[in-house]
């Protein structure tokens, strides 16, 4: 597995994101869906004018399992910890596209093996359901770790 951060953020903020990244992974995935998933982490001020925190990119739209990722965090939110929080929801949706029970299509969402109507509001998606429900749970076991447990507000590199 590799995690990189695309960014000139200090190094420490960076080593948090991949330590979270690889913590939130490591509980979610197989070692096998682990093996060859590399994840890109980019930032992005411009979700913030579509009210987005954070999205989710499948790199390879038409295998069954994705090996190639790129989370795009809303930039706006670098200098608070709510960033570690956004970051633990897209890693759950990594797992998901990583293990197959998530896939995209041009024409329709596929949740484990079944399409998911447009016309379900994203809050009742099942995909974000179980996201929402997991980032809280999976970033307060990261922050009891070694890791974690040093998480302080940071001001991001000008």
């Amino acid at each position: 597995m590799l995690i990189a951060v695309r960014s000139n953020l200090k190094k420490e903020i960076k080593n948090k994101m991949i330590s979270l990244s690889s913590y939130v992974l490591e509980k979610m995935l197989t070692e096998e869906d682990r093996e060859n998933l590399r994840v890109q982490i980019v930032f992005d001020s411009k979700l913030d004018a579509d009210g987005y925190c954070g999205m989710t990119y499948d790199e390879d739209e038409y295998m069954k399992k994705q090996t190639d990722m790129t989370v795009t965090l809303n930039r706006n939110y670098i200098t608070t910890d709510h960033i570690y929080r956004i970051l633990s929801h897209e890693m759950v949706h990594v797992s998901q596209y990583a293990s197959g029970r998530l896939r995209e299509r041009p024409t329709c969402t596929i949740w484990e093996g079944k399409k998911i109507s447009k016309k379900l509001s994203y809050r009742n998606r099942p995909e974000e359901v179980e996201a929402w429900y997991l980032e809280g749970r999976l970033l307060g076991a990261w922050k009891r770790t070694k890791d974690g447990s040093v998480l302080k507000n940071f001001q991001a590199k000008k």
